[in-house]
């Protein structure tokens, strides 16, 4: 096992123009099979190197995020119209709902891309769906506080390693700045998701609490906690829809936040924010024992 994990950024229009992130690996058997799973991923290439929230004013990100987003629509639609809404509110949780729905219906689940629009669509209009869901998730994180961290994935691994109870242990709801963690890797919505979002147009099948992983992560650039006591309150809401799904109060798929993996090693926070906002483009990924 490697104890370090180094993320080199670039300026997106310099890619000579780099800034390293070293980061402390945990010792725990999650993190070790993680690391394993990024090796594997070295012959993929991340799907959007420049997934990064929360490092610009909150009215330039909410401008990002509506274009990219209608951007998405507009060319799913050029193929076949089956979207018949547009996002012109940055706080319409309800579009976001029904947009999040008809990526599940029309691109499919964890590995399961099988729908008549998905084999039909060109290639442009199939990546189209896959960024609508990001594009979903990236509006939310601007209407909920835009706080700072980026995501890396890589959606051509095949998401097959599951996660076992004892790698729960590791999960926390309360973020630091600098935290390494595991991304959620299902096509769906967790019950933490269901909580803020208030879905009403989920399919049944789309719920999916954490069981897989996968070499995607994210690293937090703030400090926050997710509220442990409104996620369980919703599960007692809502307690017939779960455990008839097999899933009691205590499950630990069912526990909000994310799985710790490491922690960046950082000198000045302020400093640190300041580079990594001049290098929004992740370049590479490397493991140092």
């Amino acid at each position: 096992m490697c104890s370090l994990f180094y993320i080199t950024l670039c300026d997106p229009d310099n890619t000579e123009k780099e800034y390293v992130l070293r980061f402390r690996l945990n010792t725990s058997d999650i993190a070790v099979r993680w690391q394993q799973r990024v090796l594997a991923a070295q012959q993929y290439k991340i799907d959007d190197p420049q997934r990064f929230y929360g490092l610009n004013s909150l009215e330039k990100d909410a401008e990002i995020a509506m274009a990219k987003i209608n951007r998405c629509i507009e060319t799913i639609n050029s193929s076949s119209k089956i979207i018949d809404r547009s996002m012109a509110d940055i706080n319409d949780q309800d579009t976001l709902n029904y947009l999040h729905h008809i990526f599940e219906v029309h691109h499919g689940l964890l590995e399961q891309q099988n729908t008549d629009f998905w084999h039909s669509a060109p290639q442009h209009v199939k990546q189209a769906l896959a960024d609508l869901n990001i594009c979903v998730h990236r509006i939310e994180s601007v209407s909920r506080g835009n706080l700072p961290r980026f995501v890396v994935t890589y959606f051509g691994l095949p998401k097959t390693e599951e996660l076992v109870a004892e790698d729960f242990d590791h999960i926390t709801d309360a973020f630091t700045f600098g935290g390494l963690y595991l991304n959620y890797v299902e096509i769906g919505k967790t019950l933490e998701d269901l909580m803020k979002d208030q879905d009403q147009y989920i399919h049944d099948d789309a719920f999916r609490p954490w069981n897989y992983f996968s070499a995607d992560f994210n690293v937090s650039l703030h400090e926050s906690e997710t509220n442990a006591l409104r996620c369980l309150e919703y599960f007692r809401q809502h307690r017939t829809f779960f455990e008839s799904r097999g899933y009691k109060e205590d499950d630990h798929r069912l526990r909000p936040g994310k799985i710790n993996i490491g922690q960046l090693i950082y000198d000045d926070k302020k400093e640190t924010l300041d580079a990594i906002r001049r290098h929004q483009h992740v370049k590479a990924v490397q493991f140092i024992p």
